[in-house]
């Protein structure tokens, strides 16, 4: 069975409320290079993605990727499970 791509979206704040921003597709071969961006005025404060055959932890590469980014909020679905979990990592610049 081929693997499914990670699949995500920036999480974005518009005012008191978490919206779902620009959406973003990997490929069976790599992880999913996240588009970072809010429609309408939101904010981007975070992350969610999947993880097809893994697990709802974030990676080194995922935190890596968050404090590069300045967010502070990351997500993982693990889609064979149903598996969610979010994270605060703190990492305002």
């Amino acid at each position: 069975m081929a693997k499914q791509p990670e699949t995500g979206f920036t999480i974005c704040r518009k005012g008191n409320k978490l919206i779902k921003g620009c959406e973003s597709v990997g490929d069976s071969s790599r992880h999913v290079s996240m588009k970072i961006c809010c429609h309408n005025g939101g904010v981007p404060v975070g992350t969610y993605h999947t993880h097809p055959q893994g697990r709802a932890e974030p990676s080194h590469q995922d935190i890596a990727e968050m404090k590069r980014l300045g967010l502070d909020l990351l997500c993982i679905e693990v889609p064979e499970t149903k598996e969610a979990k979010c994270y605060i990592l703190e990492n305002r610049k």
